[in-house]
């Protein structure tokens, strides 16, 4: 196991023994006499004047009343029934339902709630589940004064949090908050405004969002081909580098494929007995989005000659031959393949693509058998395949070496530093595909968004590319200007 893995695994180990501490909505205690029945006043969290409707009538439980009146569980939400109770065994079934990763998120978003509220507010845990609205309204505010030990404030380069760090750690306390029985405040219209608030303040103070910098195809292409040639690790590279772009998959999508998930088909213009390279099509098992498991395909194009944007067809040259696409060597239906092949001829037919490799050296032109030299054609791939799973930090990182060695880690107008993660692809490939007009729709079909959803998060409108030709329908747009 990756110490990734093992970490996810800790965090969740501890978010599930915090949320053993924090008591329930409605305690499943029996249910109260006539006696016990009082009217609940409700309060509005921020001002100690009676919200509007003055006393409501309610049944409320003695365990319920002090919630209630602190305004934390909705009224709907208090009419007990005997019957409203769960074994352990359901209990446990619906927490191995939740990913280890958003498990691991709501711990971190946990521990931040609850050092909050028990250094800087002095609540108990009981007291702040969930919190008021007052209460999360400061929380927000009070993120851009948090430092650490050291005296630096705690976010990014010595800046205040940012505030998708904020809002991140906000909605996740609400899923817990709902989880537990809670109705959570992070709806109402003064958190909202709250959330907003801080953004405005974040860019008004002239700091700028922490986005990956968005690789255009002429950037992907290089780094691909900053990768060796003849190594395992860079047979590899290459393959991953340019098959994120090309899709526009997320890395813990593609580091999650398995072999069994390719299927080969051959392209739709090949003549009959073609032998030549085929296109790939990858079945996603799970993704962030979909934590059911219900799946898509994406396909990676096969596109070896320019290609007419009008007729559809082979662009010709002056003597009638299909004129080679110029980066048909990055092709990531081929790369793709090739990486399979070296998996196949090292006996790996199935599990996981992305294993962790060696071989970052020279290549080997020659092995020794029975202790004589023997030549190759082909130069043998230098390095070794090991059984350990690539991991997301090993793969970010190996974006970033090859990223500097390609040179497009600077901006070679300016000389600023880009930010170069494995969001890079990704946003790469969105922004040049809405860039070269195709609609919204289709490139939210293959990134897994919704077409109104976070999609235009990953949009970089402040970048234009002179060449908009990522992903198998882009590509089959011809580069019309190369960068010298």
């Amino acid at each position: 196991m990756s110490e990734a893995a093992q970490s996810h695994r800790d965090a969740a180990a501890a978010l599930a023994a915090l949320l053993d501490e924090i008591p329930d909505a409605v305690p499943s205690v029996p249910p109260p006499a006539e006696d016990d029945v009082v009217e609940a006043e409700i309060v509005d969290d921020d001002s100690p004047a009676q919200a509007p409707g003055g006393r409501l009538p309610v049944p409320v439980e003695p365990a319920a009343k002090e919630l209630i009146l602190r305004g934390r569980v909705a009224l709907a939400e208090t009419v007990h029934n005997p019957d409203d109770w769960v074994d352990v065994e359901t209990e446990e079934e619906l927490r191995s339902a939740i990913p280890e990763n958003t498990l691991a998120a709501m711990h971190w978003a946990l521990g931040a709630a609850r050092w909050y509220c028990q250094e800087r507010k002095g609540f108990a845990v009981r007291e702040y589940m969930p919190m008021t609205v007052a209460t999360v309204r400061n929380w927000i505010k009070d993120h851009w004064t948090m430092t650490r030990a050291d005296g630096q404030l705690r976010g990014r380069r010595g800046r205040p949090y940012s505030p998708n760090t904020v809002k991140t750690r906000i909605y996740l306390m609400a899923k817990i908050w709902k989880l537990k029985g809670y109705v959570s405040p992070v709806g109402h219209p003064k958190v909202q405004l709250q959330l907003r608030a801080y953004r405005r303040k974040y860019e008004q103070a002239g700091f700028k969002p922490d986005e990956a910098y968005p690789l255009s195809h002429a950037e992907s292409v290089a780094l691909g081909r900053a990768c060796q040639e003849f190594t395992v690790g860079g047979v590899r590279n290459r393959a991953a580098f340019r098959l994120q772009y090309d899709t526009g998959m997320r890395a813990s999508e593609m580091l999650g494929m398995r072999i069994e998930d390719i299927t080969w088909s051959v392209p739709d213009w090949a003549p009959p007995g073609y032998r030549g390279p085929l296109n790939a099509t990858i079945r996603i098992r799970r993704s962030k989005t979909d934590q059911d498991a219900v799946g898509r395909e994406v396909g990676v194009e096969y596109v070896p000659y320019e290609i007419d944007e009008q007729t559809e067809q082979p662009r010709l040259d002056a003597d009638g031959k299909p004129v080679p696409h110029p980066d048909v060597d990055m092709d990531p239906a081929v790369l793709l393949a090739r990486w399979v092949e070296v998996l196949r001829e090292r006996g790996i037919t199935e599990g996981r693509v992305w294993r962790n490799a060696t071989g970052v050296g020279e290549p080997l032109q020659f092995k020794v058998v029975d202790g004589e030299v023997v030549d190759f054609d082909r130069p043998v791939l230098g390095g070794e395949i090991l059984d350990a799973a690539w991991t997301y930090e090993q793969y970010e990182a190996a974006l970033k070496w090859f990223a500097k060695k390609a040179g497009i880690d600077v901006d070679p107008v300016t000389g600023e530093k880009r930010r170069i993660t494995s969001h890079a692809n990704r946003a790469g490939h969105i922004t040049t595909s809405l860039d070269g007009g195709e609609p919204v729709e289709k490139v939210a079909l293959r990134t897994g968004h919704s077409p109104t959803g976070s999609i235009h998060g990953y949009y970089r409108n402040k970048r234009r590319f002179g060449t908009a030709n990522t992903g198998a329908q882009i590509r089959r747009r011809v580069v019309r200007r190369r960068v010298t």
